[in-house]
């Protein structure tokens, strides 16, 4: 399944001064490890899962592209150079850094931001601090 990293830079701006800002500029961040053997694909393997990918990645554009436009042996070319492979998962290791490593109330004055400019984003601070007392 294709990913996209998720950097989220955490301003110290938006922390109150309490007494001062004696922070530095800070990220939020979810990444996911997967573990296993990867599994080799011929050609016809790696074509599939290439189509498959384009139509995950371009299926919501107004003016989708589509492997065809490659025109004739466009794939072909392009087919040597690609080492495609099956990733049966092993193993998954999750990490989310929401701000759990700040100042409780420096991460309340960033949610507190975030909720007019990324609520998505101040939702997972607020869900990955809930169980802080500090």
């Amino acid at each position: 399944m294709p990913h996209r990293a998720l950097p989220w830079t955490i301003s110290p701006s938006w922390y109150p001064r309490n007494p001062v800002r004696d922070s530095a500029p800070t990220w939020n961040f979810a990444v996911v490890h997967c573990h296993g053997h990867p599994v080799p694909l011929d050609d016809h393997g790696t074509t599939r899962h290439l189509l498959q990918l384009v139509d995950v990645l371009e299926k919501d554009r107004d003016d989708r592209w589509r492997m065809r436009e490659l025109g004739p042996g466009g794939m072909e070319r392009r087919i040597p150079g690609i080492i495609g492979f099956d990733l049966p998962i092993g193993r998954l290791e999750a990490k989310f850094k929401m701000g759990q490593d700040e100042c409780h109330y420096d991460t309340g004055g960033a949610i507190r931001v975030l909720e007019q400019n990324d609520p998505a984003l101040a939702t997972m601070m607020k869900a990955h601090n809930a169980h802080r007392q500090d």
